[in-house]
Protein backbone atom coordinates (compact mmCIF):
# COMPACT_ATOMS: atom_id res chain seq x y z
CA UNK A 1 0.00 0.00 0.00
CA UNK A 2 1.73 3.28 -0.79
CA UNK A 3 1.84 6.52 1.49
CA UNK A 4 -1.86 7.95 2.15
CA UNK A 5 -3.40 5.35 0.44
CA UNK A 6 -4.87 3.99 3.56
CA UNK A 7 -7.61 6.26 3.47
CA UNK A 8 -9.65 4.69 1.11
CA UNK A 9 -9.46 1.30 3.05
CA UNK A 10 -11.17 0.20 5.92
CA UNK A 11 -9.01 2.38 8.22
CA UNK A 12 -9.64 5.55 6.44
CA UNK A 13 -13.60 4.60 6.40
CA UNK A 14 -13.58 4.05 10.43
CA UNK A 15 -11.94 7.07 10.76
CA UNK A 16 -13.99 8.79 8.44
CA UNK A 17 -17.05 7.57 10.39
CA UNK A 18 -15.92 8.26 13.67
CA UNK A 19 -15.41 12.17 12.24
CA UNK A 20 -18.68 12.01 10.80
CA UNK A 21 -20.67 10.93 13.93
CA UNK A 22 -18.43 13.75 15.50
CA UNK A 23 -19.69 15.82 13.47
CA UNK A 24 -23.10 15.25 13.95
CA UNK A 25 -22.46 16.01 17.20
CA UNK A 26 -21.24 18.97 16.72
CA UNK A 27 -24.36 19.99 14.85
CA UNK A 28 -26.64 19.42 17.06
CA UNK A 29 -25.20 20.57 19.60
CA UNK A 30 -24.62 23.64 18.12
CA UNK A 31 -28.82 23.45 17.57
CA UNK A 32 -29.04 22.96 21.16
CA UNK A 33 -27.34 25.89 22.43
CA UNK A 34 -28.91 27.74 19.96
CA UNK A 35 -32.53 26.69 21.32
CA UNK A 36 -31.14 27.80 24.85
CA UNK A 37 -30.55 31.18 23.55
CA UNK A 38 -34.37 31.63 22.09
CA UNK A 39 -35.53 31.76 25.80
CA UNK A 40 -33.83 35.00 26.22
CA UNK A 41 -33.47 36.64 22.25
CA UNK A 42 -35.31 36.44 19.37
CA UNK A 43 -34.47 34.37 16.29
CA UNK A 44 -32.75 37.33 13.93
CA UNK A 45 -30.70 38.45 16.76
CA UNK A 46 -29.95 35.20 17.59
CA UNK A 47 -28.56 34.68 13.99
CA UNK A 48 -26.48 37.45 13.81
CA UNK A 49 -25.10 37.28 16.96
CA UNK A 50 -24.21 33.43 16.37
CA UNK A 51 -23.20 34.58 12.49
CA UNK A 52 -20.54 37.13 13.88
CA UNK A 53 -18.80 34.71 15.88
CA UNK A 54 -19.08 31.96 13.44
CA UNK A 55 -17.46 34.21 11.20
CA UNK A 56 -14.92 35.49 12.81
CA UNK A 57 -14.18 31.61 13.38
CA UNK A 58 -14.14 30.63 9.73
CA UNK A 59 -11.97 33.80 8.64
CA UNK A 60 -9.44 33.16 10.59
CA UNK A 61 -9.13 29.51 9.52
CA UNK A 62 -9.33 30.27 6.02
CA UNK A 63 -6.40 33.00 6.46
CA UNK A 64 -4.80 30.42 8.39
CA UNK A 65 -4.59 28.25 5.85
CA UNK A 66 -4.11 31.00 2.54
CA UNK A 67 -7.92 30.34 1.31
CA UNK A 68 -8.52 33.94 0.57
CA UNK A 69 -5.81 34.27 -2.06
CA UNK A 70 -8.74 31.85 -4.46
CA UNK A 71 -11.45 34.61 -3.77
CA UNK A 72 -11.91 34.84 -7.36
CA UNK A 73 -13.46 31.37 -7.36
CA UNK A 74 -16.33 32.35 -5.55
CA UNK A 75 -17.67 34.18 -8.65
CA UNK A 76 -19.51 31.26 -9.80
CA UNK A 77 -23.59 30.80 -10.00
CA UNK A 78 -23.56 27.67 -8.15
CA UNK A 79 -21.90 29.52 -5.07
CA UNK A 80 -24.57 32.03 -5.02
CA UNK A 81 -27.49 29.47 -5.24
CA UNK A 82 -25.56 27.64 -2.72
CA UNK A 83 -25.73 30.85 -0.53
CA UNK A 84 -29.19 31.14 -0.94
CA UNK A 85 -30.52 27.62 -0.06
CA UNK A 86 -28.11 28.11 3.30
CA UNK A 87 -29.83 31.47 4.60
CA UNK A 88 -33.39 30.17 3.76
CA UNK A 89 -32.50 26.85 5.85
CA UNK A 90 -31.41 28.72 8.36
CA UNK A 91 -34.09 30.70 9.13
CA UNK A 92 -36.78 28.16 8.12
CA UNK A 93 -35.01 25.56 10.74
CA UNK A 94 -34.37 27.59 13.58
CA UNK A 95 -37.94 28.79 13.46
CA UNK A 96 -38.90 25.10 13.65
CA UNK A 97 -36.45 24.14 16.19
CA UNK A 98 -37.23 27.19 19.00
CA UNK A 99 -40.61 26.25 18.62
CA UNK A 100 -41.08 22.46 18.40
CA UNK A 101 -38.75 19.39 19.81
CA UNK A 102 -35.60 19.13 18.63
CA UNK A 103 -35.57 15.38 18.02
CA UNK A 104 -38.68 15.93 15.94
CA UNK A 105 -36.76 18.96 13.90
CA UNK A 106 -33.91 17.36 13.54
CA UNK A 107 -34.98 14.30 12.40
CA UNK A 108 -37.40 15.52 9.68
CA UNK A 109 -34.41 17.06 8.31
CA UNK A 110 -32.70 13.44 8.25
CA UNK A 111 -35.21 13.30 4.72
CA UNK A 112 -32.54 15.65 2.73
CA UNK A 113 -30.83 12.71 0.96
CA UNK A 114 -34.38 11.32 0.48
CA UNK A 115 -35.75 14.45 -1.20
CA UNK A 116 -32.30 14.09 -2.88
CA UNK A 117 -33.08 10.95 -4.62
CA UNK A 118 -36.23 12.71 -6.08
CA UNK A 119 -35.04 15.39 -7.49
CA UNK A 120 -32.00 14.16 -8.79
CA UNK A 121 -34.61 11.43 -10.85
CA UNK A 122 -37.29 14.17 -11.68
CA UNK A 123 -34.78 17.00 -12.76
CA UNK A 124 -31.25 15.55 -13.26
CA UNK A 125 -32.56 12.70 -15.26
CA UNK A 126 -30.52 10.37 -12.72
CA UNK A 127 -31.53 6.72 -12.92
CA UNK A 128 -33.34 5.67 -9.75
CA UNK A 129 -34.56 2.23 -9.62
CA UNK A 130 -37.84 1.25 -7.84
CA UNK A 131 -36.63 0.20 -4.71
CA UNK A 132 -35.55 3.70 -3.99
CA UNK A 133 -38.81 5.30 -5.37
CA UNK A 134 -40.12 3.06 -2.89
CA UNK A 135 -38.00 4.15 -0.22
CA UNK A 136 -38.41 8.09 -1.06
CA UNK A 137 -42.09 7.18 -0.68
CA UNK A 138 -41.57 5.61 3.05
CA UNK A 139 -39.41 8.68 4.08
CA UNK A 140 -42.37 10.81 3.17
CA UNK A 141 -44.93 9.09 5.19
CA UNK A 142 -41.99 8.80 7.79
CA UNK A 143 -41.99 12.49 7.80
CA UNK A 144 -45.98 12.94 7.61
CA UNK A 145 -45.65 10.81 10.95
CA UNK A 146 -43.47 13.36 12.91
CA UNK A 147 -45.34 16.35 11.52
CA UNK A 148 -49.04 14.63 12.36
CA UNK A 149 -50.72 17.18 10.32
CA UNK A 150 -54.55 17.29 11.62
CA UNK A 151 -54.17 15.53 14.71
CA UNK A 152 -54.00 16.23 18.44
CA UNK A 153 -50.29 16.34 18.32
CA UNK A 154 -49.89 19.02 15.43
CA UNK A 155 -47.15 21.38 15.15
CA UNK A 156 -47.25 24.07 13.14
CA UNK A 157 -43.81 25.16 13.35
CA UNK A 158 -42.46 21.82 11.91
CA UNK A 159 -43.38 22.80 8.54
CA UNK A 160 -40.64 25.39 8.86
CA UNK A 161 -38.41 22.04 9.02
CA UNK A 162 -40.37 20.16 6.10
CA UNK A 163 -39.34 23.69 4.20
CA UNK A 164 -35.65 23.61 5.12
CA UNK A 165 -35.77 19.99 3.89
CA UNK A 166 -36.33 21.91 0.29
CA UNK A 167 -33.96 24.40 0.85
CA UNK A 168 -31.07 22.59 2.50
CA UNK A 169 -31.75 20.06 -1.20
CA UNK A 170 -31.27 23.10 -3.04
CA UNK A 171 -27.99 24.08 -1.15
CA UNK A 172 -26.85 20.51 -1.61
CA UNK A 173 -27.42 20.41 -4.87
CA UNK A 174 -25.49 23.55 -5.84
CA UNK A 175 -22.76 22.33 -3.64
CA UNK A 176 -22.46 19.00 -6.28
CA UNK A 177 -22.17 21.77 -9.00
CA UNK A 178 -19.08 23.54 -7.32
CA UNK A 179 -15.57 22.57 -8.83
CA UNK A 180 -12.75 21.27 -6.97
CA UNK A 181 -10.92 24.28 -7.41
CA UNK A 182 -13.53 26.60 -5.39
CA UNK A 183 -11.99 26.24 -1.54
CA UNK A 184 -14.36 24.23 0.89
CA UNK A 185 -13.12 27.13 3.57
CA UNK A 186 -14.28 29.91 1.49
CA UNK A 187 -17.91 28.50 0.56
CA UNK A 188 -18.30 28.40 3.96
CA UNK A 189 -16.98 31.64 4.65
CA UNK A 190 -19.64 33.23 2.42
CA UNK A 191 -22.60 31.14 3.69
CA UNK A 192 -21.72 32.39 7.15
CA UNK A 193 -21.08 36.46 6.19
CA UNK A 194 -24.67 35.68 4.26
CA UNK A 195 -26.31 34.23 7.17
CA UNK A 196 -24.98 36.98 9.46
CA UNK A 197 -26.77 39.47 7.71
CA UNK A 198 -30.04 37.42 6.85
CA UNK A 199 -30.27 37.98 10.75
CA UNK A 200 -29.45 41.19 10.53
CA UNK A 201 -32.36 41.88 8.22
CA UNK A 202 -34.91 39.97 10.12
CA UNK A 203 -33.84 41.87 13.41
CA UNK A 204 -35.10 44.99 12.26
CA UNK A 205 -38.55 43.91 13.01
CA UNK A 206 -37.32 43.06 16.25
CA UNK A 207 -37.04 44.71 19.86
CA UNK A 208 -33.13 43.87 20.13
CA UNK A 209 -32.02 43.58 24.06
CA UNK A 210 -28.75 43.21 25.15
CA UNK A 211 -28.40 39.35 25.81
CA UNK A 212 -27.54 37.96 29.42
CA UNK A 213 -23.83 36.85 29.77
CA UNK A 214 -25.30 33.11 29.69
CA UNK A 215 -26.36 34.04 26.57
CA UNK A 216 -23.39 35.18 24.52
CA UNK A 217 -21.87 31.90 26.28
CA UNK A 218 -24.24 30.19 24.41
CA UNK A 219 -24.26 31.56 21.24
CA UNK A 220 -20.37 31.22 21.25
CA UNK A 221 -20.72 27.37 22.11
CA UNK A 222 -23.35 27.46 19.20
CA UNK A 223 -20.68 28.81 17.01
CA UNK A 224 -18.03 26.43 18.09
CA UNK A 225 -20.23 23.63 17.43
CA UNK A 226 -21.02 24.23 14.18
CA UNK A 227 -17.36 25.40 13.19
CA UNK A 228 -16.42 21.70 14.95
CA UNK A 229 -19.64 20.19 12.68
CA UNK A 230 -18.15 21.97 9.47
CA UNK A 231 -14.72 20.55 10.38
CA UNK A 232 -15.12 17.14 11.10
CA UNK A 233 -17.78 16.69 8.10
CA UNK A 234 -14.99 17.85 5.74
CA UNK A 235 -12.67 15.61 7.58
CA UNK A 236 -14.81 12.61 7.13
CA UNK A 237 -15.25 13.30 3.39
CA UNK A 238 -11.49 13.18 3.24
CA UNK A 239 -10.85 10.23 4.90
CA UNK A 240 -13.77 7.63 4.16
CA UNK A 241 -15.61 6.18 1.21
CA UNK A 242 -19.19 8.19 0.74
CA UNK A 243 -20.91 4.60 0.56
CA UNK A 244 -19.25 3.82 3.71
CA UNK A 245 -19.72 7.20 6.01
CA UNK A 246 -22.40 8.60 4.81
CA UNK A 247 -24.89 6.21 7.00
CA UNK A 248 -23.16 7.68 10.21
CA UNK A 249 -24.95 11.22 9.52
CA UNK A 250 -28.08 9.83 11.16
CA UNK A 251 -26.19 9.66 14.83
CA UNK A 252 -27.46 12.79 14.99
CA UNK A 253 -30.57 11.68 16.09
CA UNK A 254 -29.21 10.04 19.03
CA UNK A 255 -27.89 13.59 21.18
CA UNK A 256 -30.96 15.20 19.66
CA UNK A 257 -33.29 12.61 21.87
CA UNK A 258 -31.24 12.59 25.12
CA UNK A 259 -30.81 16.70 24.46
CA UNK A 260 -34.88 17.14 23.94
CA UNK A 261 -35.59 14.46 26.70
CA UNK A 262 -33.00 15.81 29.62
CA UNK A 263 -33.35 19.80 28.76
CA UNK A 264 -36.75 20.62 28.15
CA UNK A 265 -38.53 17.26 28.54
CA UNK A 266 -39.56 16.91 25.12
CA UNK A 267 -40.87 13.22 24.54
CA UNK A 268 -41.84 11.92 21.55
CA UNK A 269 -45.27 10.21 21.09
CA UNK A 270 -45.63 6.87 19.47
CA UNK A 271 -46.33 7.49 16.36
CA UNK A 272 -43.87 10.34 15.71
CA UNK A 273 -41.01 8.01 16.82
CA UNK A 274 -42.59 5.57 14.54
CA UNK A 275 -41.97 8.34 11.31
CA UNK A 276 -38.23 8.89 12.51
CA UNK A 277 -37.45 5.42 12.51
CA UNK A 278 -39.26 4.95 9.14
CA UNK A 279 -36.88 8.53 7.96
CA UNK A 280 -33.85 7.14 9.27
CA UNK A 281 -34.33 3.99 7.53
CA UNK A 282 -35.12 4.89 4.21
CA UNK A 283 -32.58 7.43 4.27
CA UNK A 284 -29.99 5.03 5.39
CA UNK A 285 -31.56 2.16 2.22
CA UNK A 286 -30.87 5.12 -0.11
CA UNK A 287 -27.30 5.41 0.71
CA UNK A 288 -26.94 2.01 0.46
CA UNK A 289 -28.40 2.14 -2.87
CA UNK A 290 -26.63 4.49 -3.85
CA UNK A 291 -22.95 2.82 -2.42
CA UNK A 292 -24.08 -0.41 -4.38
CA UNK A 293 -24.69 1.54 -7.93
CA UNK A 294 -21.60 3.69 -7.36
CA UNK A 295 -19.46 0.58 -6.76
CA UNK A 296 -21.07 -1.23 -10.00
CA UNK A 297 -20.25 1.77 -11.90
CA UNK A 298 -16.74 1.66 -10.57
CA UNK A 299 -16.52 -2.05 -11.36
CA UNK A 300 -17.92 -1.76 -15.10
CA UNK A 301 -15.46 0.95 -15.78
CA UNK A 302 -12.17 -0.73 -14.58
CA UNK A 303 -13.78 -3.59 -17.05
CA UNK A 304 -13.69 -1.34 -20.11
Amino acid sequence: MTPGADHLGASGNLRGAVFMTVGMFGFVTNDMFAKLASQDLPIGQIIFIRGLFTTVIIGAIALATGALAKLGELRRPAVGLRTFGEMCSTVLFLTALFNSPIANATAILQAVPIVMTGVAAIFLGEAVGWRRWLAVLVGFAGMLMIVQPGGAAFNAFSLFAVGAVFTMTIRDLATRWLPLAVPAILVTLVSAIAVTLTGGALGLAENWRMPEPITFGYLLCSAISLTGGLFFLVEAMRHGEMSAISPFRYTILIPAFVYGIFIWGETPNVVAVTGIILVAGSGLYVLYREGRQRAARKAAARRL
